[in-house]
């Protein structure tokens, strides 16, 4: 479960995608626990923080907010690197037992949107 590159930039952009897909609902407290644990296993728990408060600071914008920062980053990210962080995205969420249909979606349209839709489904498939 290791980062690809444990940049703070990537911890960042990893933690946001995460947190933004279990905020679809609401965090829950195994969520939270979850997003905590994983924090804490790559020494992240600032931008865990960071993600946290971006998503709430402004919570009718987060969305596009999010998509705003993703754009600007994505062009540095390299197609192993998107898969890992989208994977990574569905494995966390897999966790608690479940993966409602609304982070299902929003991964899944992610990765459509990232040009890793059928990597990952490959991936998922494997399980």
């Amino acid at each position: 479960m290791a980062l690809l590159h444990n940049s703070v930039e990537d911890k960042k952009m990893l933690l946001l995608l995460i947190v933004s897909t279990f905020s679809y609902n609401e965090i829950i407290d195994n969520e939270s626990k979850i997003l905590n644990d994983f924090a804490k296993k790559q020494d992240a728990e600032k931008e865990l923080k960071w993600a946290l408060d971006f998503i709430s600071k402004d919570e009718a914008n987060s969305y596009q907010n999010k998509i705003n920062y993703f754009s600007k980053r994505l062009p540095e990210i390299d197609t192993n690197k998107r898969l890992f962080f989208i994977k990574q995205t569905w494995d966390l969420s897999n966790e608690k037992g479940y993966i409602s249909e609304m982070e299902a979606i929003s991964i899944l349209r992610l990765a459509r949107d990232w040009g890793v839709d059928r990597l990952l489904l490959n991936e998922v498939k494997k399980k």
